[in-house]
């Protein structure tokens, strides 16, 4: 598979602490080198890529070193990690949608307003308050 990195993007964040655990949570895989042939580098990151060659221009996380999370030009990656996409609306923003929404989150996860001593009531404003 080729990729292409997607550089300017490291000030980007998601809910998952980071980008390399957002791809593990959601690709469902892991790795301790970085996948690009030849490569043994083990500080990996989630790197921001698009397909290389393609009509689709989303925007994926794929592990890589950070020395090729810098790189401009197109990377061979094997295809048996998978790409995970980007949007969080799509991922993890939708996975704490879904449980907050549906109740399946307990009240440990509602955020505690310090100002009042009190938990926020209504699943609207816990969502509201949990993303900010």
């Amino acid at each position: 598979m080729k990729i292409e990195n997607i550089n300017g993007t490291s000030q980007t964040t998601c809910k998952c602490g980071s980008w390399l655990k957002h791809w593990e949570n959601f690709s469902g895989q892991s790795t301790s080198f970085c996948p690009v042939s030849s490569c043994l580098h083990k500080d990996l990151v989630g790197a921001h890529v698009q397909k290389s060659g393609s009509t689709d221009r989303k925007w994926y996380i794929y592990p890589l070193c950070s020395a090729h999370n810098k790189t401009t030009g197109v990377l061979e990656v094997p295809d048996y990690y998978k790409l995970v996409s980007a949007n969080k609306s799509e991922t993890c923003e939708k996975v704490l949608t879904t449980l907050l929404t549906s109740g399946l989150l307990g009240s440990e996860f509602i955020p505690y307003n310090e100002a009042t001593s009190q938990r926020s009531s209504g699943v609207e404003q816990r969502f509201r308050n949990y993303l900010v």
